[in-house]
Parts: structure tokens; C-alpha cells; sequence
């Protein structure tokens, strides 16, 4: 009998629904881009977890993200870091299943590549080169995220090539191997649609801590012309 019990309780809990993606509204403009950009239809989930930040998975088509965190980490730094953050998991998302230092500064540089495509100013990017700075690790390692400096320079990297070359030159701007195989980008990543920036209209309503999400007035009224843009 008991063994009949436990089958039944395992069966039930197998019969429970997935838990629902919870959207984060603040970003749905950056997520929109990113998956114009990349030629993708990722999710950006809520994460259950109040001590998670962000977190890729691949394998599940999904990427994971604290809201309240991502909004300390816009008014720490500005909110311009937010995208980069996004961008830098959704690097991982098109990477497929890899982990590593090199995964890492390689998710990095695509990040710094997106927000170029995106129209972000150089001075827009300071806000995520200094969040790259502080979460650096402090010795390297072959399986941590680099230290604080290489993933500056990996955005920068991302950054300053896509701008002189674009989508095409950016399997060598942000190099990356796997089991001898080098990265490209998925064939349907938008290089000739890239994501543009919109201002917001008078009535647009703001995130946490201002303009939280990129871009901004994805979440405004937009006039004809600039659906058009």
C-alpha cells in the first residue's frame, strides 16, 4: 500500500503544469530587439529565486532575471546597463550549451556588439563596461567569467567592431571555439534589420528608477514614422 501511495504522490507531482513565465514589462522593448537582432524567440522569465540575478539556459529557450535586481542594478549604474546585462545572457543563448572564461568574454563582446547595432552612445556603454569592472573575478580562471578588465574590453571590443563592420565581421571581432569548431551566428541573426533606438512620446511611462529599459519608448505611444525607423 504504501508503495501505491508514493507512485500516486510521484504521479501528481508529474501531472503539475510548468510554472508560468512571469514577463518582465520593464524590458519587453530590449527583449524585442535582442530577439529581432539574433533572429530568435527567447524568453525572459521572472526568476522565482530572490537571490538570482540573470541566468541563460540554452537548452530551455529561456533566460531567468531578478526584476528587482536588475533595478538596483539601473540605478546603481545607469539604466542603460540593463540592456547590456540582457545582452550579455542572450550572448549565452546563441552560444548554445558552452561554459567557460572564453564563453564568457565572448558573451561579453556580443553584448557590447548589440548595444553598438542598438544606437547606445559610447557614453551609454560606460554604464556597462563599469558593471563588466566590478564583477570581474580576481584571479583568472579558465572557468569564471574574467577579470574585471578583459570583460571591459571585451564589450569595448564588441562595440568598436560592430560599428566599423557589423554583423558580418563579428564571428572574428568576438572569436570563439568549441571542440575545434569556431562560432557564427545563427543564419537568421538580423543583419540587415538592425535593432533601433525610439524616444519616447510625452505620455510615456517610466520604469524603475527612470528610463530603466532600452528602448525607451517601446513601452510609449510611437507615432507612424517611427514604427517606420
Amino acid at each position: 500500500m504504501l508503495t501505491i501511495a508514493l507512485m500516486a504522490v510521484a504521479l501528481a507531482a508529474f501531472d503539475q503544469p510548468e510554472p508560468e513565465c512571469e514577463p518582465i514589462a520593464e524590458v519587453a522593448g530590449s527583449i524585442e530587439a535582442l530577439n529581432r537582432f539574433w533572429g530568435r524567440s527567447i524568453e525572459l522569465c521572472a526568476a522565482e529565486d530572490p537571490g538570482e540575478s540573470a541566468v541563460a539556459y540554452p537548452d530551455e529557450n529561456v533566460v531567468l532575471a531578478n526584476p528587482d535586481w536588475l533595478a538596483d542594478m539601473a540605478l546603481v549604474y545607469g539604466p542603460s546597463v540593463v540592456t547590456g546585462i540582457l545582452a550579455h545572457e542572450w550572448g549565452h543563448m546563441v552560444q548554445g550549451s558552452r561554459s567557460s572564461l572564453m564563453a564568457e568574454l565572448h558573451a561579453d563582446c556580443l553584448a557590447g556588439a548589440f548595444m553598438s547595432s542598438a544606437g547606445f552612445t559610447r557614453a551609454e556603454l560606460r554604464q556597462f563596461e563599469q558593471i563588466s569592472l566590478r564583477s570581474g573575478d580576481l584571479r583568472r580562471s579558465d572557468w569564471q567569467h574574467g577579470t574585471g578588465d578583459e570583460r571591459r574590453r571585451a564589450a569595448v571590443r564588441g562595440y568598436e567592431g560592430y560599428a566599423k563592420t557589423g554583423m558580418a565581421g563579428i564571428a572574428d571581432m568576438c572569436p570563439l571555439r568549441s571542440r575545434g569548431r569556431a562560432w557564427s551566428p545563427p543564419h537568421r541573426a538580423a543583419a540587415a534589420h538592425p535593432a533601433r533606438r525610439t524616444e519616447p512620446s510625452a505620455d510615456c511611462a517610466e520604469g524603475f528608477g527612470g528610463s530603466w529599459a532600452y528602448p525607451r519608448g517601446r513601452r510609449c505611444s510611437m507615432t507612424a514614422a517611427e514604427e517606420r525607423r
